[in-house]
């Protein structure tokens, strides 16, 4: 029951949105949207893996934000799994473990007192200490067979100009995503402004066929946050009279946005109506087969 205070004045109804956004991007299940889930922290593939419990889904975050960066590097000191009882209770039954230890053996007590300060101890013997951690630390640390068919045995770094020039590219892509800018302040419609402008001002300089131009977008609309409504501008843009067309010349950016985002998807069947509604003449007639063309590229 722990309460937070923001200092500062802020507009209310601001701050419900910076909430709905957090709470939809980290607690919400993307598949089932129930918050029954669980972040996993991984500090060695810099990675946050989520599960949720009601529906069984288990995969990688898929947020870029600037919180993930905060997250791995303060991960919680909990295991979520075990919860059931509060915080206090934890506490208490850590200090009622303590005594017994105390009362058991009161020869190490001075052990004990230094193990539970967090290292610090009355008699000066600092190495001994440092040395018995250290042992203690190896020995919780199985040791790895040099036989065991383990793919960090054979990890190298390809130090080729073009793999740099590949790592700096994704470094940069990400850091784009991180960004927090005075955008995603805007409402949800201004925002789908921005990025309205954006794919117009590609479309026109005929940009849209270039994979650094599809990761772009993509970036864009996860800073923007409407990725899921993404598909509707997409639709917009692109589709004419000649749909079926177009939806072979934009497969690639389309599965961008619609893979495995049953939403995306959702919002990408709406433009489709939308444009079979402006061209009902020549469309009409064939919405079976429209559909049947975006089904067989796996784009719904």
């Amino acid at each position: 029951n722990e309460r937070f205070i923001v200092n500062g004045s802020h507009d209310v109804n601001k701050l419900q949105d910076l909430l709905d956004g957090f709470i939809r991007k980290f607690v919400l299940c993307p598949e089932c949207d129930n918050p029954e889930t669980n972040l996993t922290v991984s500090a060695k593939n810099q990675t946050i893996s989520q599960s949720c419990k009601a529906c069984g889904f288990h995969g990688l975050l898929k947020v870029n934000h600037k919180v993930n960066t905060y997250i791995v590097k303060n991960p919680p000191s909990f295991n979520p799994a075990a919860q059931g009882s509060s915080l206090t209770e934890g506490k208490r039954s850590k200090r009622v473990q303590k005594q017994k230890n105390e009362n058991s053996d009161g020869s190490m007590s001075n052990n004990s007192m230094a193990n539970n300060s967090g290292g610090e101890s009355d008699g000066g013997n600092g190495t001994n200490h440092a040395s018995q951690t250290e042992a203690e630390i190896s020995a919780a640390i199985p040791e790895k067979s040099i036989t065991e068919d383990d793919d960090d045995g054979g990890w190298s770094v390809d130090v080729s100009k073009e793999a740099i020039r590949a790592r700096l590219q994704d470094l940069t892509d990400g850091a784009k995503g991180m960004t927090i800018s005075d955008d995603y302040d805007k409402t949800e419609k201004e925002r789908i402004d921005i990025f309205y402008e954006l794919v117009k001002n590609k479309r026109d300089n005929k940009q849209l066929d270039d994979v650094p131009t599809h990761k772009e977008l993509l970036i864009e609309a996860e800073r923007l946050d409407i990725v899921n409504k993404a598909p509707l501008v997409l639709a917009e843009l692109l589709f004419t009279e000649n749909i079926i067309h177009d939806v072979r010349k934009n497969r690639i950016l389309l599965l961008r946005f619609t893979h495995n985002n049953p939403k995306g998807q959702r919002y990408l069947i709406g433009g489709i109506e939308q444009t079979v509604e402006l061209h009902a003449n020549t469309l009409m007639s064939k919405v079976a087969g429209i559909f049947k063309i975006f089904y067989d590229l796996d784009i719904l």
